[in-house]
């Protein structure tokens, strides 16, 4: 490499020069046309001064040596520019063959979306003074959801680098995974001082927005990120997430496949995607299965023992979930584990998320084992599942937020089950089965499904209703007074077909009013687009009341107003069905087409109020109207459906727990 030209271009480059380094390494050239070296320092000069694409004469470096790291590395420099982050990795790994310790080079395929922890551990080893190296291992941490060792990777960052726009940023986002809101929102407040037009500075602060209730400042802040940077994957997604709060399940699904197209190794932003989906107004299951099929993570190494090895005593039921706390599943899993017989099944919780309260101190309590399982990766928290000897892995979170579908794909367990937390199939060839009931998954509904249905035979949940749950009122209408109409769903659930089929109801009962609960509505500007919303359906103004809560128990208490609740479609009610009914109030429903779409129908089935279910539109709205004109005997089920309800195996573990073990021996034995 050693040439006085050569030297006196690097010299010139070194200071910034870059159009007289350039003249002179084309003077050599003019005298050494196969000099590799100079070729690639001018495709560097065009790389330097923002070119698009890949230069030509990184092109002709590569044709005359391919054995240099440096002219690899400069083309995947080239591709990442132009989004081409899969070229631009391939590009690194050809670098790294040649210069296996180089920390540059694994510093590269770190900031060219190589999620692998192993290339930013080398490159801080490499360069520990290196503030950005520190930042890319902190991002990689948490991608993994280790947050300690990411939170430790970014506190050094932050020494190195305080200022840094991207670290302040990777920061922030760190905090939200975590969880730690004062934190949390102090340091988006700072760093977006610091960055007012950093692309991922906005997102991280409209992520706090969100979880503030201020949703459509949220959207307006993804906007202005996406302003900054079109083909940011993050900004895509986040508006997907506030889209869908905000009711608009049809422009969510939109940034989400736009989120996906930026970001197609993200399975946790395919997840987003697949669970938007399932709100969608005309989805279809076979529509749902071809899609959760093409975005589940592919099947990883077997790390399940031989089943024939187990030793004998009860099975060892593992439980997966992020959401072991004040959730529908908290709620689920509690009757269970309270009643498991610890001769049939010894009961482990794996956690996945830092997020506790006083449900999840409950459901510790009755576990026989707790793992927390937030700060390993996928494959590491699969060999601890399978180090413990797990006979049936049941996953409780499928394609929602925080879901380890990942885990699952390692097949840690002999028996992969996947049960309650996600409204439909997985689409992973690795689980097994999916837990149901005949309603859920009626017969004939098999090939809509990547698992085998096992079909409990009362229901296929159990609830724990709030030990704060107020006592039912009686029926607030009485012959003479107003009948009210309620729905409490997420402003997901409900789309224009639902309003126009409520305007009609509406219409049909004299004087009848409706009431909408849920958080979101507390935004001022969210509350203003549903009014309009339902305005521009039919539904009169003057009839609609709408309002948000920030304590659940505020949500139970507002039930006592409510005279018949109104499910939303296609998505139905889960556990808001069953608070209606914990609190008295009957559901009118439309048993759909989805599973999201049934569980209502199996909530109304299992309590013994099968006349409440409609099978169509139109029957919904007749079945409401019919409904309305029988006050009497919406007050005697009112006076008596709490009791209905702790008596069945909807509300009563005892009862429900056995069925659910007798599966679990069916699925091991394989004649599930």
């Amino acid at each position: 490499m050693s040439d006085p030209l050569l030297a006196e271009g690097l010299a010139k480059h070194q200071a910034d020069q870059l159009d007289a380094a350039a003249l002179v390494y084309r003077r050599l050239l003019a005298r050494r046309p196969d000099h590799a070296w100079a070729w690639h320092l001018i495709g560097a000069i065009s790389l330097e001064q923002g070119r698009a694409g890949l230069p030509l004469e990184t092109r002709r470096a590569l044709t005359l040596s391919r054995r240099e790291a440096a002219f690899h590395l400069a083309a995947g420099e080239a591709a990442s520019r132009i989004g081409d982050q899969a070229s631009a990795r391939s590009a690194a790994r050809r670098a790294l063959a040649l210069a296996p310790d180089a920390g540059e080079i694994h510093a590269q395929l770190a900031s060219f979306g190589d999620r692998g922890r192993a290339h930013r551990l080398r490159a801080v080893a490499a360069a520990p003074e290196d503030g950005g190296a520190w930042n890319n291992l902190g991002n990689a941490e948490a991608d993994q959801g280790r947050l300690m060792p990411a939170g430790r990777a970014f506190r050094r960052a932050v020494v190195l680098l305080p200022s840094h726009l991207e670290v302040l940023a990777s920061r922030s986002r760190w905090l939200v995974q975590l969880d730690l809101w004062p934190a949390t929102r102090l340091a988006a407040r700072r760093a977006l001082a610091a960055g007012p037009t950093h692309a991922g500075i906005l997102v991280n602060h409209a992520l706090v927005l969100k979880r503030e209730l201020r949703l459509a400042e949220a959207r307006g802040i993804c906007r202005r990120a996406l302003s900054y940077a079109p083909s940011l994957g993050p900004a895509a997604s986040e508006m997907a997430t506030a889209l869908l709060a905000a009711g608009d399940a049809r422009g969510a699904v939109a940034w989400s496949r736009r989120a996906v197209a930026e970001m197609p190794d993200r399975s946790e932003i395919a997840s987003n995607l697949m669970f938007s989906l399932c709100y969608l107004p005309g989805v279809r299951a076979a529509g749902l299965h071809a899609e959760a099929v093409r975005r589940a993570p592919a099947p990883a190494a077997t790390l399940a023992a031989d089943r024939r090895r187990r030793s004998p005593g009860p099975l060892v039921v593992g439980y997966l979930s992020p959401d072991l706390a004040r959730h529908p599943v908290g709620y689920f899993l509690l009757p269970v584990l309270r009643h498991h017989d610890p001769g049939r099944i010894r009961a482990i919780c794996y956690s996945t998320s830092r997020r506790a309260d006083e449900l999840t101190a409950s459901l510790r309590q009755w576990a026989a084992a707790w793992v927390e399982g937030s700060d390993l990766d996928d494959e590491a928290l699969a060999r601890r599942i399978a180090a413990d000897g797990v006979d049936i892995l049941v996953d409780l979170a499928g394609h929602t937020a925080g879901g380890r579908l990942g885990v699952m794909a390692h097949r840690p367990a002999p028996v992969q089950a996947t049960w309650m937390g996600y409204p439909g199939t997985t689409g992973l060839s690795s689980i097994d089965y999916i837990i149901a009931d005949a309603v859920e998954i009626p017969d004939g509904a098999e090939p809509y499904y990547s698992e085998r249905p096992v079909r409990l035979p009362r229901s296929y949940i159990c609830y724990a209703p709030p030990e704060y749950a107020p006592s039912p009122a009686a029926s607030p209408a009485d012959a003479d007074a107003p009948l009210t109409f309620g729905c409490f769903n997420n402003l997901a659930k409900l789309n224009e077909a639902v309003f126009v089929a409520w305007a009609r109801i509406l219409k049909a009962v004299p004087g009848s009013r409706l009431s909408l609960l849920w958080p979101s509505l507390l935004d001022p500007v969210i509350a203003g687009e549903t009014r309009a919303r339902l305005g521009a359906a039919g539904v009169p103004p003057e009839r609609v009341q709408l309002g948000g809560h920030r304590r659940h128990a505020d949500l139970l208490e507002a039930y006592r107003t409510v005279d018949i609740a109104l499910d939303p479609f296609p998505y139905s009610g889960g556990l808001t069905t069953l608070e209606a009914l914990w609190m008295g109030v009957p559901v009118v429903t439309i048993a759909g087409d989805t599973f999201a779409g049934r569980h209502s129908a199996s909530h109304l089935t299992a309590a013994g109020l099968k006349d409440w279910i409609a099978p169509s539109t139109e029957s919904y709205v007749r079945l409401a109207t019919q409904w309305a004109q029988k006050r009497s005997h919406i007050a005697a089920i009112r006076t008596g459906l709490r009791e209905c309800l702790r008596a069945s195996a909807l509300c009563d573990g005892a009862l429900f727990t056995p069925d659910l073990e007798a599966a679990y021996e069916a699925m091991w034995r394989g004649d599930a």
